[in-house]
């Protein structure tokens, strides 16, 4: 009987010392090694881009990634997110009163979607702040920044999963604005653009 063909003590006892020769021994029978772990990774597609020039407007989805998910018995998920951030403020040129900061909050939002029901699976925050004193330096010119933004995060799925759908969202909570008396309304006074969203889901067995 061949030696791959014996019990592990078997083979420990038998197994030569020397890396070469162990290794060579080592060949096993497929009865005698554990399974590999199901292994999936997942790009996803990008949403496009997003304006943000008042916390009024509407959430925007950056990124959304699909995985089917029934070959596995308990997945854990890592999601991996990024995107870039513009930041732009102020916007009116004449508008350089000493109190008057440029700023701007963004709420990133996991969320995953199966058989038609959305769950939230977490939050991320942007800030970008532009002190006044650093804006009536520069003679109220626009001052532009662009910043990277990303997050990960790790899922334990229930047992046999099935479909899912991961997707990112976006909305402004906080963007300067400034009051036009003559106009009666308020004005944007910063502008955020969010581009390049980019999603990767990676999947093995627990």
């Amino acid at each position: 009987m061949s030696g791959y063909m014996k019990s592990v003590k078997d083979r420990e006892k038998k197994a030569p010392h020397d890396c070469e020769k162990g290794i060579a021994f080592a060949k096993c029978n497929e009865r005698l090694s554990p399974c590999p772990k199901r292994v999936l990774n997942e790009c996803g597609i990008s949403g496009g881009e997003a304006i943000f020039t008042s916390p009024d407007n509407p959430s925007v989805t950056l990124a959304a990634v699909n995985l089917d998910l029934s070959c596995f018995k308990k997945p854990q998920i890592i999601i991996e997110f990024s995107s870039q951030i513009t930041f732009e403020g102020p916007l009116d040129l004449l508008f350089t009163l000493p109190s008057a900061n440029s700023e701007i909050v963004l709420d990133y939002t996991l969320v995953s979607s199966q058989n038609g029901s959305e769950v939230n699976i977490g939050n991320w925050t942007y800030e970008r702040l532009i002190p006044a004193g650093t804006i009536s330096t520069f003679m109220g010119v626009p001052i532009t920044t662009t910043d990277t933004f990303s997050f990960n995060k790790c899922i334990c799925q229930s047992l046999c999963p099935g479909c899912i759908t991961y997707f990112v969202r976006v909305k402004a909570l906080v963007v300067t604005q400034r009051q036009d008396f003559t106009a009666m309304q308020a004005v944007p006074n910063a502008r955020a653009t969010v581009f390049n969203g980019e999603i990767i889901a990676s999947v093995q067995e627990m």
